[in-house]
């Protein structure tokens, strides 16, 4: 049977993903709830294979506890990024967890009654699925300065992540909906076709996405890229206040001194905790004070320090870029551009002519 092997195969990919992503330097509350997202996404494709390779009718059961949890726990494993601290396990197991302790309860009942227990589990499965589709597009839509625990490289890597996810959320539920509506309408006659299509979909999404992240991250690190307007939080625009400027006035101090954003791995959530102050504030106050985000803010920082170095010394451009704080070439050339309004290799060769 062509679903099995690749079932198992689905299900070792996911195992390898949650390995290499438990050994990545991700926020630690991240790097676990993503790594928890791929085992569970690759039991359930271990259970697909129990049940439809060998028979295994109580696999049939625990899928629907294990897909109550992935939801959630994707979603909670990008919303840990725009928090600071994040929410404690007891919380979050409070908020997420208990529409999966009614599913649990429902499949069990369904070695008394299993036609009652199928649609009662329908029925929270459906609007689970949409409500934390929408939940990862709020923070699709959230802005980069809403994500204070990730770099500007992380947040755009983030971002390719979330719109996976909502791919995924979304082709599910339209696969749970054709399954629902087989069992209703045609006694289950299509739903071991649309189980088929989701495994050879599925397989076929991952192999796809793994690509498409590798040819991202190779043009982040190799070409520049264009400039895309960038989105303020809510209260950007308003007039500074005089917390705002004490707040600027605090942070401008604590960089030029400190020169923390020489280091690329610098967050928000960083700095808010040097100033002792609330990440919302200090972007509140970038925002109103500078009229730009806080990645942005950050980078004018950097672009400074190269101007001078480029100015003063014969150091490779690379070497310079790293120096100031930049990860990747492609968002040193454009940032650089749009500070200065030229490249880094000809503000070079304006201001050290022969070099």
């Amino acid at each position: 049977m062509l679903q099995l092997p690749l079932a198992f195969v689905i299900a070792l990919i996911a195992t390898l993903i949650g390995a290499a992503v438990s050994v990545s330097r991700m926020p630690s509350p991240t790097r676990a709830l993503l790594t928890a997202f791929f085992l569970m996404l690759a039991m359930m494709f271990i259970l697909v294979g129990l049940r439809d390779g060998y028979g295994v009718e109580l696999a049939r059961f625990v899928q629907p506890v294990i897909a109550m949890l992935i939801q959630p726990t994707l979603y909670l494993a990008f919303n840990t990024l725009t928090e600071d601290p994040p929410t404690s396990a007891g919380k979050l197991l409070f908020r997420h967890g208990w529409p999966a302790l009614f599913v649990a309860i429902f499949t069990g009942l369904a070695f008394m009654r299993p036609d009652v227990s199928l649609i009662l589990v329908d029925i929270f499965i459906f609007p689970s699925l949409a409500f934390y589709t929408v939940r990862m597009f709020s923070l699709l839509r959230a802005g980069p300065d809403k994500f204070i625990r990730v770099t500007s490289q992380g947040y755009k890597l983030s971002i390719v992540g979330i719109i996976a996810g909502i791919g995924l959320f979304g082709f599910i539920l339209v696969l749970e909906v054709a399954i629902f509506i087989s069992r209703r309408l045609f006694s289950g006659g299509y739903s071991e076709f649309f189980v088929q299509v989701s495994i050879i979909s599925i397989a076929v999404a991952m192999i796809l996405f793994a690509f498409a992240a590798a040819l991202y991250i190779a043009r982040l690190a190799t070409f520049d890229v264009g400039q895309k307007k960038e989105r303020f939080i809510v209260g950007g625009g308003a007039h500074p206040s005089k917390k705002d400027n004490e707040t600027i006035n605090a942070l401008d101090e604590l960089l030029a001194e400190r020169q923390l954003y020489r280091d690329s791995g610098i967050t928000l959530a960083r700095i808010a905790r040097r100033l002792g102050q609330p990440a919302r504030q200090i972007s509140l106050a970038v925002n109103r004070c500078r009229q730009e985000n806080f990645s942005r803010y950050i980078n004018g920082y950097r672009v400074r320090y190269a101007q001078e170095s480029l100015k003063t010394t014969d150091a490779p451009v690379t070497e310079l870029m790293l120096e100031a704080g930049f990860s990747t070439k492609s968002n040193f050339n454009s940032e650089f551009s749009r500070v200065v309004g030229m490249t880094p290799s000809r503000y070079r060769s304006k201001h050290r002519p022969g070099h």
